[in-house]
């Protein structure tokens, strides 16, 4: 299988990613399916963590393509800072209902699955106080996949 040959080899296949998005003009949807592989590798794509962040700190990203950021160094330092700070900024902006942004979050914070523990709560705080029954519903199935304890422990 390909895929598996490629996955046992991040020494080569992440560096080749970071050329695609550093070297050449990649349209966003490019970067974006390059960063969300070199995430997918986790802590064995650290070595390319500082060209990561640079990344992260370039003016001018579109939303989709700064949350994806955040969630792979998040995904490979364990550090949720900046995507933490992404998801308060979205929940924010808009509670009537689940958009775009709203399902990029969402998407990823399905994806890092037991990592996004520390979220919980603050998803639960929006998913309360919420002008959206779909999106609370969606939050909810979130937390489930997240925290399947969480939503037992609720009255």
């Amino acid at each position: 299988n390909l895929l598996g040959s490629i996955k046992r080899q991040p020494e080569v296949v992440v560096p080749a990613l970071i050329k695609v998005l550093t070297l050449s003009k990649p349209s966003p949807d490019d970067r974006i399916v390059c960063i969300r592989a070199i995430g997918q590798f986790g802590p064995m794509a650290a070595s390319q963590l500082p060209v990561l962040e640079a990344r992260l700190k370039a003016t001018g990203l579109q939303r989709e393509e700064r949350t994806v950021l955040a969630g792979a160094i998040w995904r490979i330092s364990g550090d949720g800072t900046e995507f933490k700070r992404l998801l308060e900024q979205t929940f924010s902006a808009d509670r009537t209902g689940i958009s775009l942004e709203h399902e990029e979050m969402m998407s990823a914070l399905e994806e890092l699955g037991p990592l996004a523990k520390e979220m919980v709560p603050m998803l639960e705080e929006h998913s309360r106080n919420g002008n959206s029954v779909s999106l609370s519903n969606r939050v909810s199935e979130i937390i489930l996949q997240i925290d399947p304890e969480r939503l037992k422990q609720k009255p």
